[in-house]
């Protein structure tokens, strides 16, 4: 017969090794009742007498001396606002709040790691060699990992001691655990046997004052508790040496193991478990569902026993030279991420795509909008003869390979008669905000060195001054062109006749400068190609497909919804010129049946409201099949929203514009209905949207400060690697170098460069990626990059500002830019001043709502 004896206290009652003294007791009782033994002994001292010995404790001078020693040990870490070690990235303290909506403990993941006998003897033989122990190469296993994972040289660690007074108390059942507090200098440790060395000697340290409580020095040294949070430590250490080989009769021990209460005291508990002799030595982790997955807390489990082998292994090897990571999850992060995307050697360019497909069905609509006279339509054909004119026109003007035209338009059919003619002209264009000041937009045509600048028939008010720029003044022409020029006959061997190559410049976007100038980001033909032929693939793109263009055009999301369906015969809805209001935009992809489309969160909320709206009307549900979103963070929230009121697919995307459109997508995943979602749990009720997987022609890593392989679910600078980065940016080679750098990932391939996207993120044990925040002051505004150096700096250039600062407000309202401004004649009555001035030199995206 199989028998099982289990036993189970409170904490508050009983430690573990108490728990061992209750069942030899048992053991003894049960063989003195079967054997008719002597009965087991009472323990000499009571727990009684305990309490009555810690109370003595408490006034005599070992107190005092004991408590010397730990003020003085830790004192220079409680005069500051110490940072942690693990970050938090549970919904409800994601957002800074680090206490959670109830007393109760969070869940942890247990994770129960064997250890080979063989190589756990043989460590604990080469620590023996040394003078340390076991407990000690993993004390400083832990804290080497999260010293390097979070870039901190001081490490706390909590260590249990049995705190029994000698051999008084050894035998007495109840609670007398302490908690040490020991503290691990990186620096000074400064290689593997170093840092082992010092672990050992702060254990011995300690373990002579250990009977000072936690609490009194938490109590004693409050600076110590982790800024908003309660608690002093993060990282929890034990050894629990049991042997349960008792004897019960003629029973036959068959196994033994401890339970674990499943609820997180810390961040992180890690036991090293020797049960019965060491016949089953093994690592148990806790880890708090606050800052782990359960996937990363068994990867964490293996990286902790592989780094403390190395430090044994390895004890003249400097620290920053040992790696973090098993091998098998460097390979997984290196290369396993990316061994099934595909890579397109020589793609072809959209330009050649649109003509094929020009040829097949020259009658097919390119084009639908709303004219004067109703809906009008443009047919491939017709865009074919417009576009070859514009660029007979651009070729005659000298415009030419790896040149620049600039286009200032408003949404029209014009605009993509604009990037077509300008394209076959070999030519790469370069979209601005017609809406932007003119002295704004004049800076970027002289940095962008345009060879032409085209421009609406009537054009804004305020073009004139762009027409008289030096040099541009000959080369500026107004669409669409004279009727004639469509007849003119095309002149033979002309730029306008050659087909784009992939390494050609296809456009130039600028973005916000930290310093105030703004910088153009070169993209060729090649990574554009490649981009749009992962969304043709994933998406199903066919003539049937109708794009929706509503994003503006200056942001390269727009060509998603301009140059895709071109490039595969489906065609294009355009919505009126100027602002649209989301109302609108869901009323004009109703009205001609738009089937996908590219959003920021902001313009999908609109939309979402809008649909509702037409929901309540009984109107039917949005045409749309597929829809992508990006330039900002997706929220839960909003996702639920669309999927409760839309059913395409909605992708999560992400990319700066230094990477072509985007980088990684996650198709995002039906989500619970509104009702289950708000009856779930706190803890279950949000979550942050993935930002997914690398697309094809990509690599996407997670670097530390030395560009060093972050393990999975450690957060770093996202880098970004493969065919479709930019070229770089226009004349800054300065940035390129700061920005762009060689990929040590493919010394095969020597050319190969990451881009270095200064956003925060990690990468989660099933390879998606996640967002967490900007490494600088790059903030992102109703999906538009705005680099706050850039809004500073125009206050500054303004008459009697000499200090600003600008922040992103998010509540409470909207979000909004904020200016503080200071100078020693600037006046209240100046605000009126310095908006206008505000207003003549930045677009209206970065302007402050408030100062």
């Amino acid at each position: 017969a199989l028998h099982g004896l289990s036993i189970q206290f409170h904490h508050l009652v009983m430690d573990g090794w108490g728990t061992t003294q209750v069942m030899q007791a048992w053991s003894e009782i049960y063989q003195s009742l079967s054997q008719d033994g002597p009965a087991a002994e009472t323990p000499a001292s009571s727990y009684a007498d305990f309490i009555e010995d810690s109370q003595r404790y408490r006034q005599s001078a070992l107190f005092a001396r004991d408590a010397a020693f730990w003020a003085q040990e830790l004192a220079d870490l409680a005069t500051g606002a110490r940072p942690a070690l693990i970050e938090r990235r549970a919904p409800a303290l994601r957002s800074g709040c680090s206490s959670r909506p109830s007393p109760q403990l969070p869940p942890a993941h247990l994770v129960e790691l064997p250890l080979d006998p063989a190589r756990y003897a043989a460590l604990e033989q080469g620590a023996k060699a040394q003078g340390w122990s076991t407990f000690n190469v993993l004390l400083a296993a832990l804290a080497l990992y999260f010293g390097r994972i979070s870039g901190q040289t001081q490490v706390l660690i909590g260590v249990p001691s049995l705190n029994r007074s000698g051999q008084r108390f050894r035998h007495t059942p109840g609670m007398f655990t302490g908690l040490q507090c020991l503290r691990l200098d990186l620096e000074r440790g400064a290689t593997a046997g170093g840092l082992i060395q010092q672990a050992s000697a702060q254990m011995q340290a300690a373990l002579r004052h250990a009977r000072y409580p936690l609490s009194e020095l938490a109590h004693a040294l409050p600076g110590l508790h982790l800024p908003g949070q309660g608690e002093v430590l993060e990282l929890l250490l034990s050894f629990e040496r049991q042997d349960y080989r008792l004897p019960f009769g003629e029973a036959r021990l068959e196994g033994s193991r401890q339970l674990f209460s499943g609820r997180a005291r810390f961040p992180l508990a890690l036991t090293l478990c020797e049960f019965d002799g060491g016949a089953a030595p093994a690592l148990v982790l806790e880890a708090s569902s606050d800052c782990f997955d359960a996937a990363e807390a068994g990867l964490l489990a293996r990286r902790i026993w592989q780094l403390a082998l190395r430090l044994s292994e390895q004890p003249g090897a400097h620290l920053d030279t040992l790696d973090l990571l098993p091998d098998e999850e460097r390979w997984a992060l290196v290369h396993g991420l990316h061994k099934d995307l595909a890579t397109q050697e020589a793609p072809n360019t959209w330009l050649s795509q649109f003509r094929h497909q020009t040829g097949l069905q020259p009658q097919a609509c390119a084009l639908v909008w709303e004219g004067e006279g109703g809906t009008e339509t443009l047919s491939y054909g017709d865009l074919l003869q417009r576009g070859e004119a514009l660029a007979r026109r651009l070729t005659a003007l000298g415009v030419g390979r790896e040149q620049v035209v600039a286009l200032v338009m408003e949404r029209s059919p014009e605009l993509l008669v604009a990037l077509l003619g300008i394209g076959l002209a070999g030519a790469a264009f370069l979209p601005l905000d017609p809406q932007a000041p003119t002295a704004r937009l004049t800076a970027v045509l002289l940095d962008s060195g345009a060879q032409a600048l085209l421009l609406d028939a009537q054009g804004p008010p305020g073009m004139t001054a762009l027409a008289e720029l030096p040099g541009l003044h000959a080369r500026c022409l107004r669409l669409p062109l004279a009727a004639t020029a469509l007849d003119e006959a095309r002149p033979p061997n002309t730029a306008a006749q050659e087909a784009a190559r992939a390494g050609d410049l296809a456009y130039v976007l600028f973005t916000s400068g930290s310093t105030g100038r703004p910088k153009g980001v070169m993209v060729t033909h090649g990574a554009l190609s490649r981009r749009l032929a992962w969304l043709a693939r994933n998406w199903g793109i066919s003539p049937q497909d109708r794009a929706i263009q509503g994003t503006h055009h200056g942001f390269d999301p727009a060509l998603v919804e301009l140059l895709l369906p071109l490039s595969l015969g489906a065609s294009i809805a355009l919505p009126p010129p100027g602002r649209l209001h989301p109302r609108r935009l869901a009323e004009h992809m109703a009205r001609h049946g738009a089937t996908f489309g590219a959003f920021v969160p902001s313009t999908l909320a609109g939309l979402l409201d809008a649909w509702a709206a037409a929901r309540r009307q009984g109107l039917p549900p949005p045409s749309l099949r597929v829809a992508c979103c990006g330039g900002e963070p997706l929220s839960p929230e909003l996702l639920r929203r669309f999927q409760s009121l839309c059913q395409a697919q909605l992708y999560n995307l992400y990319g700066p514009t230094e990477a072509c459109i985007f980088s990684t997508a996650w198709l995002c995943t039906p989500s619970a209905p509104a009702a289950e979602a708000e009856a779930a749990p706190a803890e279950l009720q949000a979550f942050d949207v993935p930002l997914g997987r690398p697309v094809d022609d990509t690599r996407i890593h997670v670097l530390g400060p030395e560009m060093q392989v972050l393990p999975f679910g450690v957060s770093g600078e996202i880098y970004i690697g493969g065919y479709a980065l930019a070229r770089g940016y226009l004349g800054r080679p300065e940035l390129d170098a700061e920005r762009f750098v060689p990929d040590p990932f493919q010394p095969q391939h020597p050319e190969a460069r990451l881009y270095r996207s200064g956003d925060r993120g990690w990468i989660d044990a099933n390879g998606l990626l996640h967002f967490g925040g900007r490494l600088d002051r790059q903030v992102k505004l109703r999906g538009q990059r705005i680099e706050l150096g850039d809004v500073e700096a125009a206050c500054l250039r303004l008459p009697r500002v000499q200090q600003a600062v600008v922040q992103l407000i998010q509540d409470p309202g909207p979000p909004h830019l904020h200016a503080w401004l200071a100078g020693p004649e600037l006046r209240e009555d100046d605000l009126a001043t310095v908006r206008n001035g505000l207003r003549l030199s930045l677009p209206e995206a970065m302007r402050p709502g408030g100062i």
